[in-house]
């Protein structure tokens, strides 16, 4: 197997690229741990197959020292939360999912726990109980849809019923969401508040939206 490698100047970020049975795979670490574990990479254009039969046929090096910044991340809501997530977690659980419809997971690094979820194609209410963790209450913080561009439409167009594979078919063939009016995705809501242990937590999302909870122990 050959294996190519590339680090960031810090050397905090590492890109591998290795060949296997002619496929080439990717993985990329930070700190030593894995954040995208091995996938396979490759292209496919209507002439040409560069997914296999592929070989490494040289290497390169070049020297690249100049310094940019994404105003749009500078200025993100979500900044501090991105920057801070762990690489590595101590116990992860999947609260609820539907393929291709939504999912919410919840991981857990320390005391803290880290709640995610995604929706696809429709909107819906992302709905777990608070049964897993161990302290009596947390300090909660929530980046999620700000849905105060809304109109009944969005939810009345684009709300189905239970998933069946006839549904999941025709979701996966449509090329944008069914419905009238297109809401900013791109707007975030920032919050505070306090959760107890066992309590049910519903959080409403958009169509191909979604949000992100940490939940941090109260101290008595």
């Amino acid at each position: 197997m050959e294996i190519k490698s590339l680090k960031s100047p810090s050397g905090l970020l590492e890109l591998t690229a290795f060949l296997e049975n002619g496929k080439i795979f990717y993985q990329v670490r930070r700190g030593g741990c894995a954040v995208i574990d091995p996938s396979p990479a490759g292209l496919v254009l209507p002439d040409l197959d560069l997914s296999e039969g592929l070989s490494f046929a040289g290497e390169e090096s070049y020297a690249h020292d100049e310094c940019y910044s994404i105003p749009a991340f500078k200025k993100a809501v979500c900044r501090e939360f991105i920057a801070g997530l762990p690489t590595s977690w101590d116990e992860s659980r999947l609260l609820e999912g539907s393929p291709a419809n939504f999912v919410t997971m919840a991981r857990r690094k320390g005391g803290s726990w880290y709640i995610a979820g995604i929706c696809a194609r429709r909107p819906r209410n992302a709905e777990f109980v608070l049964d897993f963790v161990d302290a009596e209450a947390y300090s909660a913080e929530i980046w999620q849809d700000d849905l105060s561009d809304e109109r009944p439409s969005d939810a009345a167009v684009g709300a189905l019923g239970e998933m069946t594979p006839e549904i999941v078919a025709a979701l996966e063939e449509m090329s944008q969401r069914p419905c009238q009016h297109q809401h900013d995705i791109h707007k975030t809501l920032h919050r505070t508040f306090t959760v107890k242990k066992g309590e049910t937590i519903r959080i409403p999302e958009s169509v191909n939206g979604g949000f992100a909870l940490k939940l941090r122990p109260k101290r008595s």
